[in-house]
């Protein structure tokens, strides 16, 4: 997770050898192993935070304790955070994706319904 997305196309870029087809899926492969291992680190960082917030609140009341749990709050909220945007990202790719199925669908279907009600009224005027 140390590399930016930036870095990491770079590296699975210059790793490929093939033509552009070939390089792309290569990347491509490469970022969705590396989105798996990004998403598998920060639900550890996670977990790891949840568990030390527990032990945190059973240990007795004092200043250390406080600040130890005032800081292990806000590594936790910036993990979610990060976890949120990650979502947020994700239902916009997937909406732009969809939401031009929708619109090809939505499209299309009233195209046909056009048609259909075009021959309906020459059928209704033929037959008058």
């Amino acid at each position: 997770m140390g590399e930016s997305f930036e870095g990491e196309v770079k590296r699975f870029w210059d790793w490929a050898r093939g033509d552009i087809y070939v390089n792309l899926e290569r990347v491509r492969k490469g970022l969705c192993d590396w989105v798996k291992m990004v998403r598998r680190k920060m639900d550890w960082i996670k977990r790891d935070l949840t568990n030390k917030l527990d032990e945190v609140l059973e240990k007795e009341k004092d200043d250390d304790t406080l600040e130890e749990l005032i800081n292990t709050k806000i590594q936790f909220n910036l993990e979610i955070d990060k976890d949120e945007m990650f979502w947020e990202q994700r239902a916009r790719v997937n909406w732009l994706w969809l939401g031009d199925k929708n619109k090809t669908f939505s499209h299309n279907y009233a195209s046909q319904q056009r048609m259909m009600n075009r021959t309906k009224g020459f059928s209704m005027r033929m037959g008058e």
